[in-house]
């Protein structure tokens, strides 16, 4: 029998033939091929040969070679090891810390020798979101931040790449070993929430938070001006959108809506939303605002005098914004109307003086701190002539009255919503 090599090398995947040969004697000789399960034999034959595909399992496999004949005592043998080379499987272990994560890239493969490509960060949803730089001995070092809000985007899949040059079964040189990382971390609003939200006046509203959350339960509440409020709450597991380092990701997350009447122009405000579990909280402001046209104003009254006219009235809910007023009039010999405006809304009941001829100063009119907050526009009219003397009853820098007929039947007071300002004008 030929002596040979010890180990005899393959590579996994690829025809491996064994050939065991014995010199001729006499008498002929019984060759037996032994592998780990089998046995392949040749009687009067002084050569056997065996073509397989290996494995990596057949790797550290011993074949023995054997010659059988009547003249041996012993049977003659030869004991080889095969050496099955296999690209490597990758796994990958965490080692976290207080302000890092540590993840290490763990090959096996034969031979025991790699070499490392970059490592990539994907989402739970097979979105890409960035290629990392390792270290030459495969450790991927994770700062964590200081941003209680950024903790959460190092989650989600890590791949790292390992080769020992040897190309898999499909001709992959590098192979890659994957790892979910979940931190553990306060609940984070994520960048789909909407901190402007929409309500109508007088109707139920649900404020709508989206939380992205991969630790223990969730606890929520909502205050108003600092004030908690008791509302009910519904939570539904939902996917939505974030931001992981500049790219826009799916994930997992859930949705709290808290239900709100909006009865009140102060209901139109900011509401904090605060969201805890184990590891701390994190709070979201959002801004109601209305979708609701202004309503009609209300107790118009229009007070007429010599030289100008009032006209007041109270303002309607304001549709969740500022509003202005306008004051739409029409001479009796003219065909187009005239607008005066705009007049801010008060808090109170709202006025404009439209003054006849050559419009006065507002220094002659009541001081708008005292009147009910009044409001002024001048606007004038065309003159008209009359046939008797002006009188001035009262202050001189006040209200004048013409044509006043004494002997005129008394006119019935006005109401309180017409005359509440009535003490100024006098």
């Amino acid at each position: 029998m030929e002596s040979g090599m010890k180990i005899v090398r393959g590579i996994e995947g690829t025809k491996l033939t064994i050939v065991c040969t014995v010199e001729s004697g006499r008498p002929a000789t019984t060759l037996v091929l032994s592998l780990k399960e089998f046995s392949v034999l040749r009687e009067g034959e002084d050569r056997i040969t065996y073509s397989f595909i290996p494995t990596r399992k057949d790797n550290m496999q011993s074949i023995v070679c054997s010659a059988k004949s009547t003249l041996l005592d012993n049977p003659l043998s030869l004991e080889v090891q095969l050496d099955i080379q296999y690209s490597p499987v990758v796994k990958i272990t965490s080692r976290p810390t207080n302000n890092k994560l540590v993840l290490l890239c763990n090959p096996s493969g034969n031979p025991a020798s790699f070499s490392f490509g970059d490592w990539e960060h994907w989402s739970e949803f097979k979105e890409h979101i960035r290629n990392l730089k390792g270290t030459s001995e495969g450790s991927l070092i994770l700062l964590k931040s200081n941003n209680n809000t950024e903790l959460h985007e190092l989650d989600g899949i890590y791949k790292c790449k390992a080769s020992n040059g040897i190309y898999d079964t499909t001709g992959q040189l590098y192979q890659t070993g994957t790892a979910l990382v979940h931190n553990k971390v306060p609940p984070i609003f994520v960048n789909a929430n909407k901190p402007i939200q929409i309500g109508r006046y007088g109707q139920k509203m649900n404020i709508t938070v989206l939380l992205y959350n991969k630790y223990d339960t969730i606890q929520t509440a909502i205050s108003k001006l600092n004030k908690p409020l008791y509302t009910k709450t519904n939570q539904e597991s939902i996917w939505t959108q974030d931001i992981f380092h500049d790219v826009n990701v799916t994930v997992s997350g859930v949705k709290i809506t808290f239900q709100l009447t909006l009865v009140k122009t102060e209901d139109f405000t900011d509401y904090t939303i605060k969201a805890c579990n184990k590891m701390g909280c994190n709070e979201l402001l959002v801004k109601i605002i209305s979708e609701n046209s202004p309503e009609t104003p209300t107790n118009v009254s229009v007070i007429p005098f010599e030289r100008h006219i009032a006209v007041s009235w109270s303002p309607g809910y304001n549709g969740g914004f500022q509003q202005t007023f306008f004051v739409e009039y029409q001479a009796e010999d003219e065909d187009v109307w005239s607008r005066s405006g705009p007049v801010s809304a008060n808090r109170g009941r709202s006025c404009t003086y439209i003054n006849r001829g050559m419009a006065s100063s507002v220094n002659n009119c009541p001081d708008p701190s005292q009147i009910c907050e009044l409001n002024y526009i001048d606007i004038t009219f065309n003159e008209a002539s009359t046939m008797r003397d002006d009188f001035i009853h009262g202050r001189v820098d006040r209200t004048i009255y013409s044509e006043i007929d004494i002997m005129a039947a008394p006119v019935a007071p006005l109401s309180r919503s017409e005359s509440e300002c009535d003490e100024s004008d006098i």
